[in-house]
């Protein structure tokens, strides 16, 4: 479903059983598909309407190219996944209550994030991805310059964070791979997750569990299956420190 208007109207939030809504403006986010779907430009929208929380059923909203909307209302309190891409204005959203189910926060190519903002994307979800270049140090406690991180205490469960920068523009999405390392032996390396194309550096945050325990001493080692793309910094934060 796309809207294509300046303002979306309020008749769209009497369909209760609508679960996915897919917002296009302006920006060709995908040229490929904006060639097959859309018909010529699109206006932008301005403002999403506050009415959207009624969408009770919503799990997912994505906004794609709306370059005039500056901030975000209230949203439903069932979403799960919230996408924003190329929607440079955007600089506040509101918080998401605690009790919220949302897994999943991307705002690739928005610059004017606000520190707010910011506070709501890196602390509740969990996969993040956002425009930045460092890592928060309010968040992450152990941090290290370039793509390797020696693992400080056993773990069960922990949040990653790594700064990506592409080379030059990327033109398609990239995965984020990461290979554990001990005493000099690899332990083989896994695909933690496949990131969107960006302009600039950008933050991937996200929150693994282990079945197996990570142990004390383990260089974790990031990278991208592109040449173009580098992992330049990247943090840990432990949740259980088992051999304290």
């Amino acid at each position: 479903m796309g809207i294509h208007r300046g303002t979306a109207e309020p008749s769209i939030w009497l369909w209760s059983r609508l679960e996915i809504l897919d917002i296009f403006g302006s920006a060709h986010v995908f040229p490929i598909v904006a060639e097959v779907y859309l018909k010529g430009r699109c206006k932008d929208i301005e403002k999403i309407p506050d009415c959207i929380k009624a969408l009770h059923g919503l799990t997912e909203l994505h906004i794609y190219g709306c370059p005039k909307i500056v901030s975000l209302p209230e949203l439903p309190v069932s979403l799960t996944r919230l996408i924003v891409d190329t929607c440079e204005s955007l600089e506040t959203l509101t918080p998401f209550s605690s009790d919220s189910p949302i897994e999943v926060l991307y705002f690739s190519n928005c610059f004017k994030l606000g520190h707010e903002a910011r506070r709501v994307i890196t602390k509740k979800p969990r996969d993040a991805w956002l425009p930045g270049r460092n890592v928060p140090a309010e968040e992450f406690d152990h941090r290290a310059i370039g793509n390797c991180l020696t693992i400080p205490f056993d773990t069960y469960e922990c949040r990653i964070c790594v700064v990506v920068s592409p080379k030059q523009r990327m033109v398609g999405y990239v995965d984020l791979l990461c290979r554990k390392t001990k005493n000099g032996l690899s332990t083989g390396e896994q695909r933690l997750q496949t990131l969107p194309k960006v302009q600039s550096e950008h933050l991937y945050i996200g929150h693994y569990s282990f079945s197996d325990k990570l142990d004390s001493g383990v260089v974790l080692e990031f990278r991208t299956s592109s040449k173009d793309v580098d992992v330049v910094e990247c943090g840990i934060k432990i949740f259980d420190r088992t051999n304290q």
